[in-house]
């Protein structure tokens, strides 16, 4: 491991980290709210200790090692300076409850320990929603937009922090990709914006929901989320955008660049990630209707903005999800581990890792009849190499021990069975409420400092797609020289 290269990298994102906290010391200076000072102290800190680590490193090339290291201690660093304000501002009582707050606005699962959001100071709430939207397309990959001469070392950060089984390349240099899936988010929020406008939001509020729509995340800015707006144009389209942003950006990119609807329908898993909110939203609505007696089309409202925002891992609520009947509760905990698509701002498992595990068992099953045949797994009609398939599996075993894990610990903290199932499932999928006092009406403010240690952790893993933080557990890596061990 190149200790002295990993530092010079990691002063560069926290002095551009730290930029970003003067969007709302500004904001808190306009707004003459008390907690400008703490924006100001956190900004400073960070870029402190980005100089100091810049200092300290020196530039040379970056090993896939070196591009793990650097891509998850940004992240973690992330969530340790950005909890800064909320802890120095007072408006959470502990460190602990301001890192579980970043680390869950920047990894966009929008699990909040914050009891009543309404009359919380703007620029913090500017800050949780601008934590979504760094977080959504990555942070790193706008350091390696924006700064020049990363060459392969930009590419591998770039595949670091992608989310999917597979980072695509949409331009021949990988600042230039970066710098397209950058400029595609910027004009969707800018859009999203003008929409809130038309539907009378006032414009805090218009961009705080733009960048936690965009990001994926969910925070808002009142304590019952969209519900409190009780708008049919607002929620269609929000709906609308948390469909968008949980497909494939490189599929926004083709249609913006043809200029026509082929590289969508054209897309395996843009049309599996259709059919699976189609069926999800039909089947929660009508139970919705059968079980609570709601009228089908307040049904259909309130099931398909609800599926919409829990699969494209928003977690935004239009109602108290957690009081709702069995069997719509169970379709939306298994939609958390499904999540949007790969190389989208969603989070989960994502829907292209279950496609080719699909075809993985149906090919095994294919091959107890005909054990000679020879057939591959493919996506979209392409053959996929033997790694990428055997990637896929070891990530959703990975996941689904983690989540077991995860779930153990969280009972023995005395959560019961669903209640500690859903909270390790929204923290891995970066969704954020879960069942019971941990819903939509609730918070994870009650939970002890070491439960919100534990979903830190659960939601930075998650968001990181697990094996870029797990490979750093490995001592080979940490190795000046490694060797392949046999």
């Amino acid at each position: 491991m190149n200790v002295r290269a990993v530092c010079r990298i990691l002063g560069s994102v926290l002095r551009i980290f730290g930029a970003t906290m003067l969007v709302p010391f500004v904001v808190a200076l306009v707004a003459r709210e008390s907690d400008a000072s703490s924006f100001a102290i956190g900004a400073a800190a960070c870029i402190l200790a980005g100089v100091v680590l810049r200092h300290c490193g020196k530039d040379d090339d970056i090993r896939p090692r070196e591009a793990f290291s650097i891509v998850t201690f940004s992240w973690l660093l992330a969530g340790l300076f950005g909890g800064l304000p909320f802890w120095l501002s007072k408006s959470l009582p502990t460190y602990v409850d301001g890192v579980f707050e970043a680390i869950s606005g920047i990894t966009t699962a929008g699990a909040t320990v914050f009891a009543r959001v309404e009359g919380v100071p703007k620029a913090t709430i500017l800050w949780r929603s601008l934590l979504h939207w760094l977080g959504g397309m990555g942070f790193v990959v706008l350091f390696v937009a924006v700064l020049p001469r990363l060459g392969v070392g930009g590419r591998r950060l770039f595949e670091a922090e992608a989310p999917g089984p597979v980072s695509e390349r949409l331009k021949p240099r990988i600042r230039q990709t970066a710098g397209v899936l950058w400029g595609i988010y910027v004009g969707l929020t800018a859009a999203l914006i003008l929409l809130l406008l038309l539907g009378k939001m006032s414009l805090f509020e218009a961009v705080v929901h733009a960048f936690s729509t965009l990001g994926t995340g969910g925070f808002s800015s009142r304590n019952l989320s969209i519900e409190s707006f009780n708008s049919p144009y607002v929620e269609l389209v929000l709906l609308v955008f948390m469909v968008l942003s949980g497909v494939n950006f490189a599929v926004h990119y083709r249609f913006l660049r043809t200029g026509t609807r082929r590289g969508f329908w054209r897309n395996e898993e843009f049309l599996v990630y259709l059919g699976i909110l189609f069926v999800c939203s039909f089947l929660v609505s009508l139970d919705l209707w059968a079980e609570l007696g709601i009228r089908p089309s307040e049904a259909m409202r309130l099931g398909s903005f609800q599926v919409v925002s829990i699969m494209t891992t928003t977690g935004y609520s239009s109602a108290d999800f957690s009081a709702w009947p069995s069997l719509s509760k169970l379709i939306l905990l298994l939609l958390m581990f499904v999540g949007g698509s790969g190389g989208s701002t969603a989070g989960g498992i994502k829907v292209a890792r279950v496609i080719v595990a699909a075809k993985y068992i149906y090919r095994e099953l294919l091959r107890l009849v005909h054990p000679r045949a020879i057939r591959h797994v493919t996506l979209d009609g392409q053959a996929l190499d033997e790694k990428v398939v055997s990637a896929a599996l070891g990530f959703i075993t990975a996941y689904m021990i983690l989540f077991m894990l995860g779930t153990l610990a969280m009972a023995g903290f005395g959560l019961e069975p669903l209640i500690a199932m859903s909270s390790v499932a929204a923290a891995l999928g970066n969704v954020g409420p879960g069942f019971g006092p941990l819903g939509p009406h609730g918070n994870y403010a009650t939970l002890p400092q070491a439960a919100k240690v534990l979903l830190s952790g659960l939601m930075l893993v998650g968001r990181l797609e697990i094996f870029t933080v797990l490979v750093l557990l490995l001592p080979v890596t940490w190795r000046r020289r490694s060797t392949v061990p046999r």
